[in-house]
């Protein structure tokens, strides 16, 4: 199969190619692009955190490199399938963003831990990250996992303290697991259109992440990674 670049390779440098393209065809100002990976990069880094922008977007190893060169500590992808393409292009940092349940992807998770630098899984279920041990221990590899917390959507995540607590304890009794932190997405709040109610809303949702945090720092599993967005 011929990718786009192969498609247009003649048709760079020359003046007035752009109505040659064979559309459609997704073209970007590197130069651009390269500006804004770098003043996202500039604003986390003012605020004493790392990224790891998400790739579901752009679903394109070669951004992810200059994501990666520009100083994120990887990508995420919200499915496994992405994830397979990043790590197989050489990305390395990769976090599953998607707690992943079914068994037929819990195999590929563990296929894919035993030739991945830096892969993360979010998990959300005991039962599952039992199944994910499982498969890990027939793959020979091991994994890095983050509780995923629900925000208040109700799709994916512990619903409360005390479930991250139980499920922390699980993935401490499993022995191809290790826990490094938790996920919390407020993607909701995106919707609140009036500023200062989506700020109340993420304030409010922020003291709940905290509470969660305490409880779990309390029975000894105090997160090294605390990884979300909003």
């Amino acid at each position: 199969m011929m990718d786009d670049r192969e498609l247009h390779a003649h048709l760079i440098g020359q003046q007035g190619s752009r109505a040659a393209l064979n559309t459609p065809v997704l073209v970007l100002e590197l130069d651009r692009l390269d500006r804004n990976i770098a003043a996202m990069q500039g604003k986390v880094r003012a605020h004493g955190v790392t990224l790891r922008p998400h790739a579901k977007t752009h679903k394109s190893v070669d951004i992810a490199r200059r994501q990666l060169a520009a100083g994120a500590v990887g990508v995420c992808c919200a499915k496994i399938g992405e994830a397979e393409v990043m790590v197989d292009g050489g990305i390395a940092g990769v976090l599953i963003t998607s707690p992943v349940a079914a068994q037929a992807a819990i195999v590929r998770l563990a296929a894919l831990a035993g030739r991945a630098e830096g892969l993360m899984a979010t998990v959300d279920d005991p039962g599952v990250a039992r199944g994910i041990d499982a498969a890990l221990a027939g793959a020979g590899a091991e994994l890095d996992v983050v509780i995923d917390i629900d925000p208040g959507i109700r799709r994916t995540g512990v619903a409360s303290p005390e479930a991250a607590v139980e499920l922390a304890l699980v993935i401490a009794d499993c022995r191809r697991l290790r826990l490094r932190g938790v996920q919390f997405y407020c993607g909701m709040q995106q919707h609140l259109e009036e500023f200062a109610a989506r700020q109340a809303s993420i304030e409010e949702r922020t003291e709940y992440l905290r509470s969660v945090i305490a409880a779990l720092t309390g029975a000894g599993f105090g997160p090294g990674i605390v990884t979300g967005s909003g």
